[in-house]
């Protein structure tokens, strides 16, 4: 069984990326983009505080591009629904596309069949971890050639984070927190993604993730575990806000884990390629 496994998580890596190929091209091709304005952005604010390109770092960048939005709605935070736009882009259908062809047989035929489920976990974490590495490359890359490529506080830092931030917030920290908040949501919603696509067309699961979004907005209360990465909801920056680093994790973990354990109780009970055939 194990040797099946290992099969089964082989094909899906293989094939899952194979497949998104062109996604992961396009998707880096648009995060280069993406990032270049926000720097353009960035730097104009620099300007008219009297500093220059070399007073901003790697951390700010970081910050502007994760930071969200806090409890006004004013402006879209537009970096924040592409990021997680782009994912729910890249994890797509997969399960659907993946079971309804006839060369997935084989895999659905296995007898313990929770590690269906298991080996495309692996694949969503895989390629939610491959999406956030390009952008962190890409922000390093604008960092030194257009900024400065120092992780630690700035000039621009004081003005625009340091004087909103809790006191004695390291740089490496925000970093690492921020980065884990916006990874564990990710997989929160992509593998409520991968659950759905078992059952609904691949158009709905796009509908769903708009709503969830939507909400996540415009609901001051944190009902959605995605949600956490709406970084200035965060009570680093207002000790009067709920949302913070541990419920937001212990959240999106049970929340994970909770969908998790529907879907192998879901994969188990159905026939995979009925229900597939019937949507």
């Amino acid at each position: 069984m194990k040797y099946k496994f290992l099969n089964v998580v082989k094909r899906d890596l293989i094939f899952g990326f194979k497949n998104n190929r062109n996604k992961l091209v396009s998707i880096f091709v648009l995060l280069i983009v993406l990032t270049y304005f926000n720097v353009l952005s960035i730097r104009g604010q620099a300007f008219e505080l009297g500093l220059d390109s070399k007073n901003i770092n790697f951390i700010d960048l970081f910050f502007y591009m994760f930071k969200g939005i806090g409890y006004s709605i004013n402006p879209l935070p537009i970096n924040w629904l592409l990021i997680h736009i782009y994912i729910t882009y890249l994890v797509g259908s997969y399960c659907y596309d993946d079971l309804s062809k006839e060369s997935s047989n084989a895999i659905v035929r296995m007898k313990n069949r929770k590690y269906i489920w298991i080996s495309k976990i692996i694949w969503m974490s895989a390629t939610i971890l491959t999406f956030y590495l390009m952008l962190l490359l890409i922000i390093g890359i604008f960092s030194t050639v257009m900024l400065n490529s120092s992780l630690g506080w700035s000039k621009f830092s004081k003005v625009s984070i340091l004087n909103i931030i809790i006191k004695d917030y390291s740089s490496w920290k925000f970093i690492l927190f921020t980065i884990l908040i916006y990874m564990l949501s990710s997989m929160t919603l992509s593998i409520f993604q991968m659950l759905i696509s078992f059952i609904v067309k691949p158009t709905y699961i796009y509908i769903v993730n708009i709503c969830i979004f939507v909400i996540s907005l415009f609901c001051n209360k944190f009902i959605i575990p995605i949600q956490g990465s709406l970084i200035l909801r965060q009570n680093l920056f207002d000790v009067t806000y709920k949302i913070n680093p541990l419920n937001s994790t212990i959240y999106n973990l049970l929340a994970f884990i909770i969908i998790f354990e529907v879907g192998i109780y879901y994969i188990r009970k159905i026939d995979i390629l009925t229900s597939q055939e019937t949507n």
